[in-house]
């Protein structure tokens, strides 16, 4: 999810893949890059989340905050054109894209353009993301890795590694399907109502704050987690699942279901401040406040009964518990 909560999505995810280029050809070194349902969306052309509120009753509404005098979700629009400035001067109107040729367009189809199969955009997506990574004791994924997924990509244990598994399918997936087919999908990782998709679950929903609650199949959250965890190794016990996908008011990860799932969305964007920015502003240094301190990494190795680690790098004191935390093994909600 680094699109949509802000307006430098395009930005960001150049910066992201060349921090993979530059981590490979450095130290051979590796930077995994999980998709989220707002970059399926993108992928799938779906625009009615880009940059606007988050709160919304009609998903037609594509209403956004301003930001020093702009609307974020112009800005998002038009920094897919080449001349971002003449864009947000006439958004309506019809610019040359940045990311393609053939002609001018209105600055929707340009991040279509650029976000599908052959798009600067999408090609890229489609080469690097993956659905899942397995690190140690810990298995990576942004909304969970639920049993009954596998039965719907026809994964069985004799088939080798699951995860795998799964990144080849979503690959094979979208490798070459048009934009409009994969909008169309009913595929488990594609399709938005499907309580078992990886990329949309919200097996996690809450878990930060209240008891796990049923969900599916007369099983509770945490039963759902533990499942999952069984299948890929075997056993659940000092196993974890790491999610995001499931804001955390807090502003810390938070270790639910007795340390088996790890909730890391710390709503650390900017993109998540509910109000207009205007110039000069007198919110504009509140902000950096309050949403530096939520910037969240979780360290840990990839050795079994490896400890997990939560860091915040920025204003540690104002979180609550400095600037450490220990997540597991042995820790619960």
């Amino acid at each position: 999810d680094v699109v949509d909560y802000g307006e430098d999505g395009r930005a960001m995810y150049h910066f992201l893949w060349a921090l993979q280029d530059d981590a490979h050809r450095r130290t051979n070194g590796t930077v995994d890059l999980l998709v989220g349902n707002h970059e399926l969306e993108l992928l799938q052309g779906h625009l009615h989340d880009l940059a606007t509120r988050r709160h919304k009753h009609d998903a037609n509404d594509l209403q956004s905050y301003e930001v020093l005098g702009i609307p974020r979700r112009r800005k998002a629009l038009c920094s897919y054109a080449k001349f971002p400035e003449r864009c947000m001067a006439n958004p309506k109107g019809k610019h040359n894209c940045a990311d393609s040729a053939g002609g001018q367009q209105k600055a929707e189809e340009c991040v279509r353009r650029a976000w599908d199969r052959q798009g600067a955009m999408g090609s890229k997506a489609r080469e690097r993301f993956k659905v899942a990574v397995q690190v140690g004791d810990s298995a990576f994924v942004h909304a969970g890795l639920l049993f009954k997924l596998w039965e719907k990509i026809e994964h069985t244990k004799d088939k080798g590694d699951a995860v795998a598994w799964l990144n080849a399918h979503f690959a094979s997936l979208v490798s070459g399907t048009p934009m409009q087919e994969l909008a169309d999908s009913k595929d488990v990782i594609l399709n938005a109502k499907d309580a078992h998709s990886p990329v949309w679950t919200r097996v996690g929903r809450g878990l930060d704050e209240q008891a796990p609650t049923v969900f599916s199949g007369g099983k509770d959250q945490c039963e759902l987690v533990k499942e999952g965890l069984g299948f890929l190794f075997g056993k659940a016990e000092g196993k974890r699942m790491v999610i995001g996908h499931n804001t955390i008011l807090s502003g810390r990860p938070v270790a639910a279901c007795q340390g088996h799932l790890i909730m890391t969305d710390t709503i650390m964007s900017r993109g998540f401040y509910e109000a207009d920015i205007t110039p000069g502003s007198e919110h504009q240094d509140p902000i950096e406040k309050m949403f530096d301190p939520r910037l969240s990494a979780l360290e840990t190795f990839d050795n079994v009964g490896a400890e997990v680690w939560s860091v915040q790098p920025v204003g540690g004191r104002q979180m609550q518990g400095g600037r450490c935390k220990h997540l597991g093994p042995g820790s619960s909600a």
